[in-house]
């Protein structure tokens, strides 16, 4: 029985225990391959026992228990594998050596209790039932020892990839992580280093690996990537020119310029957009060109209220109405000591516009048998107005405790809505109190153009909400689309503009007499519309010969199609060049030839468009777009084929919404096979969700919300639901 118990406990604790329980023994330099059987196990070149062997051979002598000085002989009984007895150990596998205590004094029998403990050659074990490193399991006098057998190593070797300079070789053990450094080759010409990539896969310098084979790990190039930031004065301050040419995740904190006080107007720092929502920190990098925008407010030495100064530290209350003070009804009355304005614990003179303050103030009762309430939630009355006592710390409420209270009081702030009508009829600007509404203007004119609504950035991409509150000066931008004009009367003379146009847009050059002749015969008795024609000429030989460049291609595109220029459009540029890496040349030239401007453009020459699907191709190339950026925000990797059209139907058609395929990604076996860290994790959340790499605030507070027992579905729902991300599908022009 008492040896069937050692088997059952050896049996569970070989198959916990990953490690030897002797420290000292860990580190055998052996090299073994996946499968490979050894018949002895040596550490340090010293062969560890076997059945029969002397236990004072290996050090396993005079053992004591409990600190008891009685000791005990060692009898090996040998090595198992679960309940099977072995002598030849196979590598990576854990087994355990089977030992008998037999007491030198045979009046004094083994401890088996729990918890108890054993000293072997002046190291103390600890016997436990949880099987951790540093404990042994026990029976009767019987105890048992673990060891993993060495697994097979593997090399781990780097590849430049077209790099230069060397990175040593490693070998890691089979199942062991390998943490991937950072990359030390020199890089090529004009490249800089982006990833690591092992077989498909991709990862990051810190990333975790785990190894089951020989594993080659190559540097991955892309091309140096430098960004602008431009930075908007708003008015105050001397202009600050762009700084160009700075490097990919370069710190923003390294190009925040000083800036001086422009007179009673204080400098407040830099944000990242013009509504002051989202102040400059110090973890944030540059990944794309960006928009600094500087703000300003008041400096203001007294603060008025209907034409009346409030008091400062040492005026009297009586002075400014605060005296006889009343609290729940009480008919005692207080003189009031006046200590000054706070801004939280700091005591100010002076006061910034938007801002709340404290008042100070400490209660001395005319009775001096009576003293102030300090009930919360009680009142006081305040020369007939009464104020509710609240820790919410807002413009009208109060706060006490024994007889001292504070008053609290908002700055008022005025902030100024210029609207630049990009060429219209002038706007006048409104001035209205921070956190009211702008009151929407009538509509400007321009010749030849139709109004298209405000907008919150020179580009025009970004709508303008008049039910939204106003908390800084800003700036809103009118947008115009070119009215059609009517096509002249001679139809032949427009149909030759019209043909002209596109040898001289699409092939670069002046047409010939027969070959013009045949197009506006087609065209001018409508056997061609725009739309082919357009079609005919880029997919012509003479076209493809030119062998142009996606962005050659795509200013092609905006001059024949949107009658202007593509510099212009930067946020579309950028949209339609990742359409063309997505989707190809066809279907890009499918979404332009559907475009409402195409149409415009052929209107002027008096042709029939040929647009016939204009919402469908864009709204694919849109739910493309989308996709492309869940492969490569969540996932870390471009789309492959198949499962790109499968999310773009799916976003196209609207039988899936934007979170819901953002669902299907972070819930992918691929995703939860990756075993991202909540670093990462947290990483991946804010590209997705939020569009930008996360502040240092920020991440600290969801790995603590992580470490602390919030879920990931927690973190997905929170993220999943945010503004930003709405934002981005509206981008996109998905559901979210």
């Amino acid at each position: 029985m008492k040896q069937k118990l050692l088997k059952l406990v050896a049996t569970i604790v070989i198959a916990m225990m990953g490690v030897m329980l002797f420290p000292k023994l860990i580190g055998n330099d052996t090299v073994l391959a996946d499968g490979d059987v050894i018949t002895t196990v040596e550490i340090s070149g010293v062969e560890l026992p076997k059945a029969g062997d002397s236990g004072s051979t290996y050090g396993l002598s005079n053992m004591t228990t409990n600190g008891s000085t009685a000791g005990y002989t060692v009898e090996i009984m040998g090595w198992y594998n679960h309940s099977t007895k072995v002598d030849t150990f196979e590598a990576g596998k854990t087994y355990g050596l089977w030992l008998i205590l037999h007491p030198v004094d045979p009046h004094h029998f083994p401890a088996k209790e729990s918890n108890c403990t054993y000293t072997l050659n002046g190291t103390e074990y600890r016997v436990s039932s949880d099987f951790t490193e540093g404990t042994i399991a026990c029976a009767s006098g019987q105890i048992e020892f673990y060891y993993k057998v060495p697994g097979p190593k593997y090399d781990i070797t780097f590849d430049n990839n077209g790099g230069s300079g060397n990175m040593d070789k490693m070998q890691i053990e089979e199942n062991n992580e390998l943490t991937l450094p950072e990359c030390a080759f020199a890089p090529p010409t004009n490249k800089e280093f982006v990833k690591w990539q092992i077989g498909t896969e991709y990862y990051m310098p810190g990333d975790k690996v785990t190894i089951t084979q020989a594993t080659t790990v190559a540097a991955i190039w892309d091309d140096i990537e430098t960004y602008t930031i431009t930075y908007h004065m708003n008015g105050h301050g001397t202009s600050i020119d762009p700084k160009t040419g700075i490097p990919r995740y370069s710190k923003l904190l390294d190009y925040l310029p000083k800036v001086s006080n422009d007179g009673d107007w204080i400098f407040g720092g830099w944000y990242e957009d013009p509504d002051f929502q989202s102040r400059v920190i110090s973890g944030t990098k540059i990944s794309s060109d960006m928009e600094l925008y500087a703000y300003w407010y008041k400096e203001i030495k007294t603060v008025t209220i209907d034409g009346v100064e409030l008091p400062k530290a040492g005026d009297s209350g009586s002075t400014y109405g605060l005296s006889n003070i009343t609290t729940n009804g009480s008919t005692a009355g207080y003189t009031v000591e006046i200590m000054g304005w706070y801004d939280y614990s700091t005591k100010v003179d002076t006061f910034e516009a938007g801002k709340t303050y404290g008042l100070w103030l400490i209660l001395h009762p005319v009775d001096s048998h009576c003293f102030p309430a300090k009930e919360w939630n009680c009142t006081y009355t305040l020369n007939g107005t009464e104020y509710r006592v609240s820790s919410d710390f807002t413009e009208g409420t109060i706060a006490c405790a024994s007889g001292q209270i504070e008053f609290f009081y908002k700055v008022p702030k005025d902030v100024s809505i210029t609207f630049n009508s990009n060429g219209g009829s002038s706007v006048t600007t409104q001035t209205i109190e921070e956190g009211n509404k702008v009151t929407k203007p009538s509509d400007p004119t321009k010749s030849g153009f139709t109004f298209g609504g405000w907008y919150k950035d020179s580009e025009c991409t970004k709508a303008y909400d008049f039910d939204s509150e106003v908390t800084a000066d800003i700036t809103l931008y009118a947008k115009w689309t070119a009215t059609p004009t009517t096509p002249p009367e001679e139809s032949e003379k427009s149909f030759e503009d019209f043909v002209e146009r596109l040898y001289t847009v699409a092939l670069g050059r002046a047409s010939e007499p027969e070959g013009k002749a045949f197009w506006c015969e087609h065209v001018g008795n409508g056997d061609l519309n725009g739309a082919q024609c357009a079609n005919e000429f880029l997919l012509s030989k003479e076209f493809n010969d030119r062998k142009l460049t996606d962005e050659q291609f795509l200013e092609v595109l905006y001059k024949t199609f949107f009658n202007r220029e593509a510099k212009d459009d930067k946020d579309g540029f950028n949209f339609w060049m990742n359409c063309l890496k997505t989707q190809g040349r066809d279907s890009v030239v499918d979404c332009f030839i559907n475009s409402e401007e195409w149409c415009n453009v052929c209107a002027s020459y008096g042709v029939r468009s040929g647009a016939t699907r204009a919402k469908a191709t864009i709204a694919s190339a849109n739910a493309t777009a989308f996709a492309t950026r869940l492969y490569t925000e969540c996932l870390g990797r471009d789309p492959e084929e198949g499962g790109l059209k499968f999310w773009s139907l799916g976003l196209t058609n609207q039988e899936l919404s934007g979170t819901q395929a953002a669902k299907e990604f972070f819930y992918s076996p691929e995703f939860v096979n990756a075993k991202y860290s909540d670093e990462e994790y947290i990483y991946r959340m804010y590209k997705t969700f939020m569009g930008r790499e996360p502040e240092a605030e920020g991440k600290a507070y969801w790995l603590s919300e992580l470490k602390n027992g919030t879920t990931r579905d927690e973190v997905f729902n929170f993220f999943s639901t945010c503004p930003e991300f709405t934002g981005i599908c509206k981008e996109y022009a998905i559901v979210r």
